[in-house]
């Protein structure tokens, strides 16, 4: 089965290509814009079908995995809704 599509997909682009070069420089244009159409079409497709999901879904796990760190080395505390690490509490020196 998949030996058949690849065999489709080169027999389909070497049509292209010898259609490319029978046409005149204006038609050769308007196939390459067409092309870019279709190319950008399914691009569009690909990334509504794939890749926002799953992006979505991977930004928001990275996000409270980043959030549940942060909160295991706390070395400060809260103080309302202001943030006060210990690094920057007075040091007493003792001598």
């Amino acid at each position: 089965m998949l030996e058949k599509i690849f065999a489709a997909s080169v027999v389909a682009a070497c049509a292209l290509m010898l259609l490319r070069v029978l046409v005149g420089p204006r038609r050769r244009s308007r196939l390459h814009a067409s092309l870019r159409r279709l190319s950008a079409r399914i691009g569009r497709f690909l990334d509504a079908v794939f890749a926002r999901p799953n992006a979505a879904r991977r930004a928001e796990r990275e996000a409270k995995a980043a959030i549940r760190r942060a909160q295991g080395r706390a070395a400060g505390h809260w103080d309302g809704n202001v943030y006060k690490p210990k690094s920057f509490r007075k040091r007493r020196d003792i001598h």
